[in-house]
């Protein structure tokens, strides 16, 4: 796809947000402190969103359902050198389709699926004339951007590509520089094996644990952090732990090898073979290779953030001497079940 030249003054900062859901609040918030105007572009009402920040971030919001666009929503449009389109995959292209003719050859559109495979290409052609970019914040939204990494698919050359990417990396996320390849083939089923194993946790623990705040109470920190974390995953976005699940074309779905680890480990069970059980540790050890100590650092740290900290301890009289911590208290030990 070719380059186009800047757009006019009058339009170099105005960006319309197509989906005002937590991608689209957070890249508004990314672009609000450069100067960009916001357009945000939803079928819902202003008033059913609760964050006054991200409504305060806005230059105008508009209550349309972009698959069939209003008089404003051309005007509003036409007025715009970026358009962001932040929608779920499956109204992604129809909603490209429908604003296409409406916007000025010049501006730039940023897609920001989840999967680059199935509809980069039809976006493309729906649209182009146009320059696009493509990305993918590998992060729940809400987590802000700070610290944590978007994927940037094939960046072109492009003035106002420089400015968005300068806009993501202000706000301290850091950008990765992808191919399209890489993203789907290498990013894309890793995101999906670990989504698949947290919701299969998700979906286990109501047949196995009847009481969750008894369960909570005796529950070991590994245990408690999964809990969280599948509990993060289950109050999400359908849509997009669904973009995420299909499998890339001529791949197996990442579901497939996580269900052949835990046949597997059936296997050794069933075989009583404790010998292959540590010969299969052995193999994951080898394979985090030199991440390994880095690796289990951070599991020690987030482990550690799932402790009741206020918990009362007993006094010690003058005459106690602490005692030595066991394995279990010992924080270089990593026997935490």
């Amino acid at each position: 796809m070719s380059t186009t030249p800047s757009p006019p003054a009058s339009r170099s900062k105005q960006a319309a947000i197509v989906g005002f859901g937590p991608v689209g609040q957070m890249i508004a918030s990314i672009l609000a402190p450069h100067g960009w105007h916001i357009h945000a572009l939803d079928r819902r009402p202003r008033v059913s969103f609760d964050d006054a920040e991200a409504l305060n971030t806005l230059e105008q919001y508009l209550e349309v359902d972009a698959r069939q666009p209003t008089p404003t929503t051309a005007e509003t449009l036409t007025g715009c050198s970026l358009v962001v389109l932040a929608v779920p995959e499956e109204s992604a292209l129809e909603t490209l389709e429908a604003l296409a003719p409406l916007l000025p050859a010049d501006a730039l559109l940023v897609e920001t699926l989840s999967r680059k495979d199935r509809l980069r290409a039809h976006l493309a052609a729906a649209v182009p004339e146009h320059a696009m970019l493509s990305i993918n914040p590998l992060f729940h939204p809400g987590l802000g951007p700070r610290g944590n990494r978007i994927a940037v698919v094939d960046p072109i050359t492009h003035p106002t590509v420089t400015d968005v990417l300068s806009c993501i990396e202000d706000a301290g996320a850091r950008v990765v520089s992808l191919s399209a390849r890489e993203h789907d083939d290498e990013l894309v089923p890793v995101q999906a094996l670990t989504h698949s194993a947290l919701l299969a946790f998700a979906t286990s623990l109501p047949h196995i644990v009847t009481d969750i705040d008894r369960c909570l109470e005796f529950a070991p920190p590994p245990t408690r952090l999964l809990m969280a974390l599948a509990a993060r995953v289950t109050s999400g976005s359908p849509e997009t732990y669904w973009d995420i699940q299909g499998a890339a074309p001529g791949q197996r779905p990442a579901r497939d090898t996580l269900a052949n680890a835990l046949a597997r480990l059936d296997d050794d069970i069933a075989q009583d073979s404790s010998a292959s059980f540590a010969q299969s540790l052995a193999e994951n050890q080898s394979w985090f290779n030199t991440r390994l100590a880095s690796l289990t650092d951070l599991a020690q740290t987030a482990l550690s953030h799932t402790i009741d900290t206020t918990a009362q301890r007993p006094a010690a009289s003058d005459d106690q001497t602490p005692a030595t911590p066991s394995s279990k208290e010992n924080p270089n030990v990593h026997d935490d079940h």
